[in-house]
């Protein structure tokens, strides 16, 4: 995976001050999740440090075009997943974020590339459908029953 990071050092000499980072990023097919990338995704995340106490604020959005199947009739299909979120990062010192639990934070930098990824999987639906109203297949015959 490629990855955009933005160094912590960098954004803590600007207080208040919004960055905004917009890039492309190779979508990782995920056989777990059951989908894989069509196109790159489109991600735009702007950053602004609030303080040593505060950290750093992270929002963004992203777009994927995706590929998938129907939970109910097993067609492919293309799926198109986009989304906001909203970070916070805390801060060790001026230097480093706290990594702990976010596996964005690299110490002195944060990969923006991990953090969209990871929001774009908790974006997708529980069911790949095809369509609403999609009835599936037959249990008895298989035969499709659109």
């Amino acid at each position: 995976m490629s990855y955009v990071r933005i160094k912590v050092a960098e954004l803590t000499k600007h207080k208040d001050t919004t960055f905004r980072y917009d890039f492309l990023m190779p979508f990782a097919d995920d056989a777990e999740a059951g989908i894989r990338g069509r196109e790159k995704v489109r991600v735009a995340v702007d950053a602004v440090y609030r303080g040593l106490q505060r950290g750093i604020l992270l929002e963004g959005r992203f777009e994927a075009l995706t590929r998938t199947n129907c939970h109910r009739c097993l067609k492919e299909f293309d799926l198109q997943v986009s989304g906001d979120f909203r970070e916070e990062v805390e801060l060790l010192s001026e230097e480093t974020c706290l990594a702990g639990q976010d596996t964005a934070c690299l110490g002195e930098a944060i990969d923006l590339a991990v953090l969209a990824r990871e929001h774009l999987l908790l974006s997708l639906p529980l069911k790949f459908l095809c369509r609403e109203d999609c009835r599936g297949i037959c249990p008895q015959c298989g035969k499709d029953l659109t």
